[in-house]
């Protein structure tokens, strides 16, 4: 399919938008496909455009001088790059890196234009807020997630999530969890030994696809109950973390709340 095709079914916003400046996204941007691996864009690098996802995933991560990334959310087809967005309207260079998970076709919008349907579209300007909306949600979250959440925890609600089988190296799973792949790996490891954790990783060897199978685990919600806001990341944070924690800390902790004898 063509950016023609693809932009009003990937982004029904522009049905709304005047037809004028419609036609001008088609004549004036520019159609890109990016092969899965390829940087985007990174940290110090000017805007040069507003980025609509036509096909394809896009990684969005900080990373740090120690090389500790963190994911700070993914694009996907019929989004826009709100870190873009945010580059445009504040005249200001990224802060973070783009990486195309897979290979990616997208419709880069030249600044000015996205400017002129900023301020000539109410139903794109909508559409921009409400991506914001969503992503500061999202990284709220996130912050929560790391500030207050053990880190085998939330390693475990991951394999949770994607599951049963999951093909990655420990370091994108670090990634993913904003640690290193040494804590990781040494996680993954006392999960195996454990056995009561629903964990089991196949292979070795630093940088190599991993195969992680997740057997059922014993206290773990029922799919319906994990959709509940009881469930949710946010929403009675100590829940998960008590279905998720391995039996001996369950125990331990048990142990901890109970009164001495003397």
């Amino acid at each position: 399919m063509d950016a023609k095709t693809l932009l009003p079914e990937r982004f029904p916003v522009f049905r709304d938008v005047p037809a004028a400046l419609t036609a001008r996204v088609l004549a004036e941007s520019t159609l890109l496909s990016v092969p899965a691996g390829s940087v985007l864009f990174d940290a110090r690098q000017p805007c040069r455009g507003f980025p609509l996802v036509l096909e394809g995933s896009v990684r969005v991560a900080k990373s740090t001088p120690g090389g500790r990334e963190i994911l700070l959310y993914r694009v996907d087809p019929g989004q826009g790059c709100i870190l873009s967005g945010g580059c445009l309207l504040g005249n200001a260079d990224y802060s973070a890196r783009a990486l195309a998970e897979t290979n990616v076709t997208l419709l880069s919008l030249p600044p000015a234009l996205f400017h002129e349907l900023m301020l000539g579209s109410e139903a794109f300007r909508r559409f921009v807020f409400g991506m914001y909306g969503e992503r500061l949600a999202e990284v709220m979250e996130l912050v929560e997630e790391v500030a207050f959440r053990r880190l085998d925890v939330r390693l475990a609600q991951l394999l949770v999530q994607r599951g049963p089988v999951i093909e990655a190296t420990h370091q994108k799973l670090a990634d993913e969890l904003g640690s290193v792949r040494e804590i990781v790996s040494r996680l993954l490891r006392s999960f195996e030994d454990r056995g009561d954790t629903g964990a089991v990783v196949v292979g070795s060897g630093r940088g190599r696809r991993r195969r992680v199978r997740r057997r059922r685990r014993r206290g773990v919600r029922s799919r319906a109950a994990r959709r509940s806001p009881a469930f949710a990341p946010g929403y009675g944070a100590a829940t998960p973390a008590v279905l998720d924690r391995p039996r001996a800390l369950r125990r331990g902790a048990r142990a901890r709340s109970l009164p001495r004898r003397r």
